[in-house]
Protein backbone atom coordinates (compact mmCIF):
# COMPACT_ATOMS: atom_id res chain seq x y z
CA UNK A 1 0.00 0.00 0.00
CA UNK A 2 0.83 3.69 -0.82
CA UNK A 3 1.14 5.63 2.50
CA UNK A 4 1.36 9.72 2.58
CA UNK A 5 2.76 10.97 5.82
CA UNK A 6 1.94 14.74 6.54
CA UNK A 7 5.26 15.98 7.61
CA UNK A 8 4.43 19.71 7.96
CA UNK A 9 5.15 20.34 11.55
CA UNK A 10 9.08 18.52 10.69
CA UNK A 11 9.83 22.52 9.23
CA UNK A 12 8.12 24.35 12.52
CA UNK A 13 9.92 26.85 15.10
CA UNK A 14 7.74 25.42 17.62
CA UNK A 15 8.80 24.13 20.48
CA UNK A 16 6.11 21.85 22.28
CA UNK A 17 4.24 18.48 22.24
CA UNK A 18 2.84 18.49 19.42
CA UNK A 19 6.24 19.02 17.86
CA UNK A 20 8.26 17.08 19.48
CA UNK A 21 5.47 14.30 18.83
CA UNK A 22 5.79 14.87 15.33
CA UNK A 23 9.75 14.88 14.90
CA UNK A 24 10.03 11.46 17.27
CA UNK A 25 6.94 10.03 15.76
CA UNK A 26 7.27 10.50 12.17
CA UNK A 27 10.94 8.94 11.30
CA UNK A 28 10.26 5.89 13.42
CA UNK A 29 6.63 4.96 11.78
CA UNK A 30 8.20 5.41 8.27
CA UNK A 31 10.66 3.01 8.59
CA UNK A 32 8.18 0.56 10.27
CA UNK A 33 5.98 1.00 7.26
CA UNK A 34 8.87 0.74 4.61
CA UNK A 35 9.84 -2.68 6.92
CA UNK A 36 6.45 -4.00 6.57
CA UNK A 37 6.80 -3.40 2.56
CA UNK A 38 4.67 -0.12 2.21
CA UNK A 39 5.38 2.38 -0.25
CA UNK A 40 6.17 5.54 2.25
CA UNK A 41 6.21 9.63 1.18
CA UNK A 42 6.09 12.00 3.53
CA UNK A 43 4.94 15.49 2.16
CA UNK A 44 6.22 18.56 3.46
CA UNK A 45 6.07 22.46 2.41
CA UNK A 46 9.70 22.59 3.23
CA UNK A 47 12.85 20.85 2.88
CA UNK A 48 13.40 17.89 5.20
CA UNK A 49 17.03 17.23 5.91
CA UNK A 50 17.87 13.67 4.19
CA UNK A 51 19.32 12.04 7.25
CA UNK A 52 15.74 12.32 8.91
CA UNK A 53 13.90 9.36 6.55
CA UNK A 54 17.47 7.98 5.03
CA UNK A 55 15.52 5.32 2.71
CA UNK A 56 12.48 4.98 4.36
CA UNK A 57 10.47 7.60 2.21
CA UNK A 58 10.05 9.54 -0.68
CA UNK A 59 10.17 13.19 0.18
CA UNK A 60 7.88 15.82 -1.53
CA UNK A 61 8.06 18.99 -0.99
CA UNK A 62 5.22 20.91 -2.31
CA UNK A 63 5.99 24.89 -1.56
CA UNK A 64 2.99 26.84 0.03
CA UNK A 65 2.29 27.94 3.76
CA UNK A 66 -1.24 29.63 3.74
CA UNK A 67 -4.03 26.98 4.72
CA UNK A 68 -1.05 24.46 3.06
CA UNK A 69 -3.25 21.44 3.91
CA UNK A 70 -5.92 22.63 3.03
CA UNK A 71 -4.76 23.91 -0.92
CA UNK A 72 -1.34 22.50 -1.36
CA UNK A 73 -1.33 19.58 -0.17
CA UNK A 74 -5.26 18.75 -1.66
CA UNK A 75 -3.92 19.04 -4.92
CA UNK A 76 -0.95 16.97 -4.10
CA UNK A 77 -3.38 13.92 -2.88
CA UNK A 78 -4.94 14.08 -6.23
CA UNK A 79 -2.11 14.16 -8.07
CA UNK A 80 0.09 11.65 -6.04
CA UNK A 81 -3.07 9.36 -5.31
CA UNK A 82 -1.77 7.59 -2.04
CA UNK A 83 -3.69 4.84 -0.34
CA UNK A 84 -3.92 6.28 3.04
CA UNK A 85 -3.26 9.66 4.72
CA UNK A 86 -1.32 9.77 8.09
CA UNK A 87 -2.06 13.53 9.99
CA UNK A 88 0.03 13.83 12.94
CA UNK A 89 -1.97 17.15 13.53
CA UNK A 90 -5.46 17.44 14.29
CA UNK A 91 -6.25 19.11 10.98
CA UNK A 92 -7.27 17.19 7.36
CA UNK A 93 -7.72 17.97 3.61
CA UNK A 94 -11.65 18.90 3.06
CA UNK A 95 -10.85 18.35 -0.70
CA UNK A 96 -9.19 14.50 -1.21
CA UNK A 97 -9.44 11.95 -3.24
CA UNK A 98 -12.48 10.16 -2.27
CA UNK A 99 -11.48 6.78 -1.82
CA UNK A 100 -8.35 8.35 0.45
CA UNK A 101 -8.29 6.64 3.44
CA UNK A 102 -7.46 8.87 6.48
CA UNK A 103 -5.99 8.22 10.03
CA UNK A 104 -5.41 11.55 11.95
CA UNK A 105 -4.23 12.30 15.38
CA UNK A 106 -6.33 14.83 17.72
CA UNK A 107 -3.78 15.54 20.83
CA UNK A 108 -6.65 18.03 23.20
CA UNK A 109 -9.72 19.83 23.16
CA UNK A 110 -8.99 22.14 25.55
CA UNK A 111 -10.41 24.48 23.07
CA UNK A 112 -13.64 23.54 24.02
CA UNK A 113 -13.46 22.77 27.83
CA UNK A 114 -12.21 26.08 28.40
CA UNK A 115 -12.54 28.28 25.60
CA UNK A 116 -12.29 31.50 27.60
CA UNK A 117 -8.37 30.71 27.75
CA UNK A 118 -7.89 30.79 24.23
CA UNK A 119 -7.72 33.96 21.81
CA UNK A 120 -10.69 34.02 19.67
CA UNK A 121 -8.97 33.51 16.47
CA UNK A 122 -6.87 30.94 17.83
CA UNK A 123 -10.44 29.67 18.83
CA UNK A 124 -12.05 29.99 15.78
CA UNK A 125 -9.70 27.91 13.61
CA UNK A 126 -9.01 24.95 16.08
CA UNK A 127 -12.90 24.18 16.25
CA UNK A 128 -13.19 24.06 12.67
CA UNK A 129 -10.01 22.11 11.96
CA UNK A 130 -10.40 19.82 14.70
CA UNK A 131 -14.35 19.72 13.86
CA UNK A 132 -13.10 18.95 10.11
CA UNK A 133 -10.57 15.87 10.86
CA UNK A 134 -13.09 14.34 13.78
CA UNK A 135 -15.69 13.80 11.60
CA UNK A 136 -13.69 12.90 8.20
CA UNK A 137 -10.83 10.78 9.56
CA UNK A 138 -11.82 6.84 9.01
CA UNK A 139 -9.90 6.77 11.74
CA UNK A 140 -8.58 8.92 14.77
CA UNK A 141 -5.80 8.62 17.58
CA UNK A 142 -5.82 9.55 20.87
CA UNK A 143 -3.11 10.65 22.85
CA UNK A 144 -4.87 9.72 26.30
CA UNK A 145 -7.62 8.31 27.60
CA UNK A 146 -8.85 11.44 28.63
CA UNK A 147 -8.95 12.82 25.19
CA UNK A 148 -10.63 9.98 23.58
CA UNK A 149 -13.38 10.79 25.89
CA UNK A 150 -13.10 14.10 24.78
CA UNK A 151 -13.54 12.99 20.86
CA UNK A 152 -16.61 10.92 22.09
CA UNK A 153 -18.19 13.97 23.91
CA UNK A 154 -17.75 16.45 21.77
CA UNK A 155 -17.91 14.87 18.43
CA UNK A 156 -20.26 11.49 18.89
CA UNK A 157 -17.32 9.54 18.03
CA UNK A 158 -17.90 5.65 19.18
CA UNK A 159 -14.60 4.42 21.09
CA UNK A 160 -14.24 1.42 18.23
CA UNK A 161 -13.31 5.00 15.71
CA UNK A 162 -10.70 6.19 18.13
CA UNK A 163 -7.27 4.41 19.26
CA UNK A 164 -4.94 5.98 22.26
CA UNK A 165 -1.61 5.98 21.69
CA UNK A 166 0.76 7.23 24.42
CA UNK A 167 3.70 9.64 23.83
CA UNK A 168 7.37 8.24 24.62
CA UNK A 169 10.16 10.44 25.31
CA UNK A 170 13.50 10.97 24.33
CA UNK A 171 15.53 8.43 26.50
CA UNK A 172 18.94 9.17 25.66
CA UNK A 173 18.60 13.22 26.71
CA UNK A 174 16.27 12.70 29.57
CA UNK A 175 17.67 10.24 32.16
CA UNK A 176 19.15 10.53 35.37
CA UNK A 177 22.81 11.52 35.81
CA UNK A 178 25.58 8.29 35.37
CA UNK A 179 27.81 10.38 38.42
CA UNK A 180 27.44 12.90 41.21
CA UNK A 181 30.42 14.45 39.59
CA UNK A 182 28.26 14.59 35.68
CA UNK A 183 24.96 16.31 37.93
CA UNK A 184 27.40 18.56 39.24
CA UNK A 185 29.20 19.72 36.23
CA UNK A 186 26.01 20.33 33.88
CA UNK A 187 23.59 21.64 36.84
CA UNK A 188 26.91 24.55 37.96
CA UNK A 189 26.73 25.19 33.79
CA UNK A 190 22.90 25.59 33.57
CA UNK A 191 22.96 27.62 36.30
CA UNK A 192 26.30 29.70 35.00
CA UNK A 193 24.53 29.88 31.56
CA UNK A 194 20.96 31.01 33.11
CA UNK A 195 21.76 33.17 36.36
CA UNK A 196 19.48 30.72 38.35
CA UNK A 197 20.18 29.26 41.55
CA UNK A 198 19.51 25.70 43.41
CA UNK A 199 16.55 24.87 45.13
CA UNK A 200 14.09 25.15 41.94
CA UNK A 201 10.50 24.61 41.92
CA UNK A 202 10.05 24.03 37.97
CA UNK A 203 7.45 24.73 35.17
CA UNK A 204 8.28 23.51 31.73
CA UNK A 205 5.50 24.86 29.23
CA UNK A 206 3.90 27.43 27.06
CA UNK A 207 2.73 30.66 28.73
CA UNK A 208 -1.11 30.77 28.26
CA UNK A 209 -3.41 30.59 30.70
CA UNK A 210 -4.64 27.02 30.47
CA UNK A 211 -1.27 25.86 32.07
CA UNK A 212 -2.60 27.76 35.23
CA UNK A 213 0.56 29.49 35.74
CA UNK A 214 -1.20 32.64 37.70
CA UNK A 215 -1.73 29.81 40.31
CA UNK A 216 0.86 28.41 40.52
CA UNK A 217 3.21 31.67 41.20
CA UNK A 218 -0.22 32.19 43.90
CA UNK A 219 0.60 28.83 45.42
CA UNK A 220 4.85 29.96 45.08
CA UNK A 221 4.23 32.84 47.51
CA UNK A 222 2.12 30.78 49.97
CA UNK A 223 5.05 28.71 50.29
CA UNK A 224 7.18 31.44 50.12
CA UNK A 225 5.45 33.88 53.05
CA UNK A 226 6.78 30.81 55.60
CA UNK A 227 10.88 31.79 54.69
CA UNK A 228 11.65 29.24 52.28
CA UNK A 229 14.50 29.93 50.42
CA UNK A 230 13.05 28.10 46.93
CA UNK A 231 12.61 29.54 43.43
CA UNK A 232 10.52 28.92 40.76
CA UNK A 233 11.86 28.98 36.97
CA UNK A 234 9.34 28.87 34.49
CA UNK A 235 10.81 27.54 31.28
CA UNK A 236 8.99 28.91 28.30
CA UNK A 237 8.47 29.11 24.52
CA UNK A 238 5.41 30.16 22.13
CA UNK A 239 1.78 30.74 23.87
CA UNK A 240 -0.57 33.89 24.03
CA UNK A 241 -2.17 36.41 27.01
CA UNK A 242 1.51 36.17 27.87
CA UNK A 243 1.45 39.59 29.05
CA UNK A 244 -0.81 38.97 31.69
CA UNK A 245 1.11 36.14 33.28
CA UNK A 246 4.33 38.33 32.95
CA UNK A 247 2.21 41.24 34.69
CA UNK A 248 1.22 38.99 37.47
CA UNK A 249 4.77 38.37 37.98
CA UNK A 250 6.16 41.60 38.21
CA UNK A 251 3.47 42.31 41.02
CA UNK A 252 4.58 39.40 43.59
CA UNK A 253 6.49 39.71 46.21
CA UNK A 254 8.87 37.15 45.42
CA UNK A 255 9.74 38.30 41.95
CA UNK A 256 13.48 38.20 43.02
CA UNK A 257 12.52 34.45 43.30
CA UNK A 258 11.06 34.17 39.95
CA UNK A 259 12.87 33.35 36.77
CA UNK A 260 10.97 33.12 33.23
CA UNK A 261 13.69 31.58 30.67
CA UNK A 262 12.29 32.29 27.10
CA UNK A 263 12.87 29.74 24.16
CA UNK A 264 16.00 27.14 26.18
CA UNK A 265 17.39 24.93 23.73
CA UNK A 266 15.91 21.18 23.58
CA UNK A 267 19.86 20.38 24.92
CA UNK A 268 19.05 21.95 28.33
CA UNK A 269 16.07 20.91 29.30
CA UNK A 270 17.58 17.73 30.95
CA UNK A 271 20.47 19.92 33.44
CA UNK A 272 17.43 22.12 34.43
CA UNK A 273 15.27 19.35 35.33
CA UNK A 274 18.24 18.19 37.43
CA UNK A 275 18.64 21.70 38.70
CA UNK A 276 15.40 21.12 39.84
CA UNK A 277 14.12 19.62 43.64
CA UNK A 278 10.20 19.63 42.03
CA UNK A 279 8.65 19.51 39.01
CA UNK A 280 5.30 21.09 38.73
CA UNK A 281 2.72 21.36 35.78
CA UNK A 282 -0.73 21.80 37.42
CA UNK A 283 -2.60 22.47 33.92
CA UNK A 284 -6.04 23.06 33.96
CA UNK A 285 -6.18 20.72 31.04
CA UNK A 286 -4.00 18.90 28.98
CA UNK A 287 -4.43 16.05 26.13
CA UNK A 288 -0.92 14.62 27.21
CA UNK A 289 1.94 16.25 29.47
CA UNK A 290 4.92 15.17 28.20
CA UNK A 291 7.64 17.31 30.09
CA UNK A 292 6.05 14.81 33.35
CA UNK A 293 7.45 11.96 31.46
CA UNK A 294 10.87 14.15 31.15
CA UNK A 295 10.78 15.09 34.75
CA UNK A 296 10.02 11.57 35.95
CA UNK A 297 13.10 10.06 33.97
CA UNK A 298 15.28 12.95 34.71
CA UNK A 299 14.67 11.79 38.38
CA UNK A 300 12.95 15.13 39.59
CA UNK A 301 9.53 14.44 41.58
CA UNK A 302 6.39 15.63 40.26
CA UNK A 303 3.14 17.71 41.38
CA UNK A 304 0.48 17.91 38.97
CA UNK A 305 -3.10 17.96 38.64
CA UNK A 306 -5.41 15.42 39.62
CA UNK A 307 -7.58 15.81 36.36
CA UNK A 308 -7.43 15.20 32.45
CA UNK A 309 -4.60 13.69 30.82
CA UNK A 310 -2.19 14.79 33.81
CA UNK A 311 -3.50 12.13 36.49
CA UNK A 312 -3.64 9.29 34.09
CA UNK A 313 -0.09 9.96 33.09
CA UNK A 314 1.17 10.54 36.14
CA UNK A 315 -0.64 7.86 38.13
CA UNK A 316 0.55 7.16 41.32
CA UNK A 317 4.20 8.39 40.74
CA UNK A 318 3.46 12.09 41.83
CA UNK A 319 1.07 14.22 44.07
CA UNK A 320 -1.54 15.17 42.44
CA UNK A 321 -3.74 18.50 43.97
CA UNK A 322 -6.84 20.35 42.58
CA UNK A 323 -5.11 22.78 40.25
CA UNK A 324 -7.99 25.38 41.04
CA UNK A 325 -6.65 25.27 44.61
CA UNK A 326 -3.89 27.85 45.23
CA UNK A 327 -3.33 26.31 48.98
CA UNK A 328 -3.32 22.76 47.77
CA UNK A 329 -0.51 23.53 45.18
CA UNK A 330 1.74 25.27 47.80
CA UNK A 331 1.13 22.25 50.77
CA UNK A 332 2.21 20.10 47.95
CA UNK A 333 4.97 22.23 47.13
CA UNK A 334 5.74 21.55 51.27
CA UNK A 335 5.24 18.15 51.22
CA UNK A 336 7.75 17.66 48.58
CA UNK A 337 10.51 20.01 49.36
CA UNK A 338 10.38 19.19 53.28
CA UNK A 339 9.78 15.63 53.55
CA UNK A 340 12.87 13.51 52.16
CA UNK A 341 11.21 10.34 52.40
CA UNK A 342 8.48 11.46 50.23
CA UNK A 343 10.98 12.56 47.58
CA UNK A 344 12.63 9.97 47.72
CA UNK A 345 9.39 7.47 46.89
CA UNK A 346 8.16 10.16 43.99
CA UNK A 347 11.69 9.35 42.63
CA UNK A 348 11.79 6.21 42.48
CA UNK A 349 7.96 5.54 41.86
CA UNK A 350 8.73 7.99 38.17
CA UNK A 351 12.08 5.93 37.24
CA UNK A 352 9.03 3.23 37.29
CA UNK A 353 6.33 4.54 36.02
CA UNK A 354 8.57 6.07 32.83
CA UNK A 355 9.52 2.56 31.46
CA UNK A 356 5.77 1.28 29.93
CA UNK A 357 6.47 4.63 27.87
CA UNK A 358 9.03 5.09 24.34
CA UNK A 359 8.68 6.83 20.56
CA UNK A 360 9.22 3.23 19.60
CA UNK A 361 6.43 1.80 21.46
CA UNK A 362 4.56 4.71 19.60
CA UNK A 363 5.42 4.22 16.26
CA UNK A 364 4.88 0.07 16.51
CA UNK A 365 1.23 1.21 17.86
CA UNK A 366 0.39 3.81 15.24
CA UNK A 367 1.78 1.54 12.68
CA UNK A 368 -0.84 -0.99 13.83
CA UNK A 369 -3.54 1.19 13.84
CA UNK A 370 -2.80 2.54 9.81
CA UNK A 371 -2.00 -1.03 9.12
CA UNK A 372 -5.57 -2.03 10.19
CA UNK A 373 -7.50 0.64 8.07
CA UNK A 374 -5.58 -0.01 5.16
CA UNK A 375 -4.55 -3.95 5.44
CA UNK A 376 -1.83 -5.56 5.36
CA UNK A 377 0.29 -6.04 1.86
Amino acid sequence: MHIALDGSDLASTKFDGTTVYVRELLPRLARILRDAGHRVTVFSHSPIAPEVFGDSAEINITRGRRFWTQTVLSRALFRVKPDLLFLPIQTVPLYRPANLKVVATIHDLDFLVYPAMYEWKNRFLLRWFSRVVARNATKLIAVSEYSRGEIMKFYKRSMDDIAVVYHGFDRKNFRPPVSMEEKTMVVSNIQKKYAIPGNVVLFVGAMQPRKNINRLIEAFELYKANGDGANLVLVSGNGWRENEIMKRIKSSFALKNIHVLKNVPYRDLTGLYWNASVFVLVSMSEGFGLPILEAMACGTPVLTSNSTALAEIAHDASIMIDPKDGNAISNGLEKILTDSQTKKQLIEAGFDRVITFSWDKCAEETAKVIEGVVGKV
